[in-house]
């Protein structure tokens, strides 16, 4: 008859001794009804004198249906000849002359020794691979790489890397320029402090030039991540009175570039500032001197 049937022995259980003090093993069958009707399956089992069923004997089906019943198999202390043994279990169809029964080879120690010394040697049929928790295990370190390499991938194409410059030729004619307006900051005397605010959106800017220079009405800030071009900021810092600069900024922390320049570009001054240990940032054009001095003398 179209009928399958597995036996699994109930791993995490050895032959124990019951409470109506026989030898009883665990079990689970996996009954499935192939056919295109429903089916009253009678369970039972034999091959030791005197072993009985404790469980479900008896399920229906349901066309083109499956069920795992759990059961156990007793027998008497002392049932059966020494060392393992071997049972049967048979599944019938009530309104079914065809059935199909499975043997399972040295489930049940030697029923004269006591249940703790048992011999657990097993001979089970086994459950499909999906079912096992080992492939998944095996498999997961595997998926780890592929899913942590497509993540890689993606940050790889939407960030850009700020290290590189399209234009390294055009970068390189600007450099005379750039230490030019750092010597002319150095000329005018002119100094800064920089201030976040407890916000940490707002910041200000405190300047000191020598005496008669004519500070400008804003000036440019530039906020430059070391290797994330993305967090860039570009900042317009306007006059508050006297000396005083300030302007909107999104927050940042960690370690960034900073110049500051007037609105014509004729000086500037640069500097790297480190938020979580610098709560002030100092660009003295004294330093900025000597790095330049040393750079021309390269």
């Amino acid at each position: 008859m179209p009928l399958k049937l597995d036996v699994l022995r109930d791993r995490s259980t050895l032959s124990r001794e019951a409470d109506d003090g026989r030898i009883e093993n665990v079990f689970r069958l996996h009954i499935s009804n192939t056919d295109e009707t429903p089916h009253r399956y009678s369970i039972s089992v034999s091959g030791i004198d005197g072993i009985d069923i404790v469980g479900e004997r008896s399920v229906e089906l349901p066309p083109a249906s499956s069920k795992t019943v759990a059961l156990s198999a007793r027998v008497e202390p002392g049932a059966g000849k020494k060392g393992a043994n071997q049972i049967f279990f048979e599944v019938r169809a009530d309104n079914h002359e065809k059935n199909r029964s499975a043997r399972d080879d040295e489930l049940l120690p030697a029923m004269n020794a006591k249940p703790e010394a048992m011999n657990p040697k097993l001979n089970v049929s086994s459950a499909v691979w999906y079912r096992e928790p080992w492939p998944w295990l095996l498999m997961l370190g595997p998926a780890s790489v592929i899913v942590a390499g497509i993540f890689t991938a993606y940050l790889a194409v939407v960030s850009s890397d700020g290290l590189v410059e399209d234009d390294y030729y055009k970068q390189g004619l600007t450099v005379n320029q750039r230490t030019a307006r750092d010597q002319r900051a150095v000329e005018l005397g002119i100094e800064a402090e920089l201030l976040i605010g407890a916000d940490g959106d707002r910041i200000r800017a405190l300047l000191h030039s020598k005496e008669g220079v004519l500070l400008p009405e804003t000036l440019s800030m530039r906020i430059t991540h070391p290797t994330r071009q993305g967090f860039d900021q570009q900042v317009l810092l306007h006059s508050e009175g006297g000396t005083v600069y300030a302007g909107a900024v999104k927050p940042f922390s960690g370690r960034w570039h900073i110049t500051l320049e007037d609105e014509g570009q004729a000086w500037r001054l640069v500097g790297d500032w480190v938020t979580g240990k610098q709560s002030v940032l100092r660009l003295p054009a004294s330093a900025i001197a000597t790095a330049a001095s040393k750079g021309n003398s390269d």
